[in-house]
């Protein structure tokens, strides 16, 4: 045990992690001078991983990327960064995915139709995605002008010119549910989506940088491969005190 930040009380200086909690959970933070921005993993992956270095701790980089291929991230989305930058990102602790979010296409009657998102990338919400169309769609004039810009301008018109309605229908029965109404039922579909693509967060960069307090109490920026050979070994002295 070890006093606590305040020395009110004491606190365990280590807990006996059955898993890489750090990896499964993600961590997101900024301290003095440093920050880290660890994405969540699936659980099955992170373990399938840990089981395969305890048998091999000098299983190649590509092998280990087979079983942990990239993020899980809770809210979905999907990952559309190459193979090659997910692989550089693990192997230096550092890099930027780009996530995006992912759709289906609902027919309505008399061939009318509807885009409905029912995942978003990291740190992306609903109601982010509503106020960015909202000021695609209803600009305001920029600090020290007297009117919008020609590139407001545009912009505003080339997304009235695809779009009708957004609505979110997000709630018990859908985490997420955000629906995009054409201007017309005769919108090329690819139009719209690649539109809500360009100019929202319906397509974003999530950071990693795996900055973290290793056993020896210093921040250091880790590999994937460092961080899960540094619990094995956590782990086996845990298990044999």
């Amino acid at each position: 045990f070890q006093p606590n930040y305040d020395g009110s009380t004491e606190e365990p200086k280590q807990l006996p992690a059955r898993l890489p909690f750090a990896l499964l959970n993600g961590a997101s933070g900024i301290a003095v001078g440093m920050a880290t921005e660890i994405p969540s993993h699936n659980l099955r992956e992170v373990a399938d991983a840990c089981v395969a270095l305890i048998k091999n701790p000098k299983l190649s980089h590509e092998e280990l990327l087979t079983l942990l291929p990239g993020p899980d991230y809770p809210g979905g989305g999907q990952i559309i960064s190459s193979a090659s930058d997910i692989s550089d990102a693990y192997a230096t602790g550092r890099g930027s995915l780009k996530v995006r979010a992912r759709w289906v296409i609902e027919d309505l009657a008399r061939g009318q139709w509807q885009l409905v998102v029912n995942e978003l990338p990291p740190n992306v919400s609903s109601q982010k995605v509503l106020e960015e169309i909202e000021e695609l769609t209803n600009p305001k004039v920029k600090a020290g002008k007297k009117a919008l810009s020609l590139d407001q301008t545009q912009l505003k018109a080339s997304i009235l010119a695809v779009l009708d309605v957004v609505r979110d229908e997000s709630g018990k029965e859908n985490a997420v549910r955000l629906v995009f109404e054409p201007k017309t039922s005769r919108t090329l579909q690819q139009e719209l989506i690649t539109a809500l693509l360009a100019h929202t967060s319906l397509e974003t960069s999530a950071p990693i940088n795996m900055t973290s307090v290793g056993i020896d109490g210093k921040p250091v920026q880790k590999s994937l491969r460092q961080m899960l050979l540094e619990w094995i070994s956590f782990r086996q002295t845990t298990i044999t005190r």
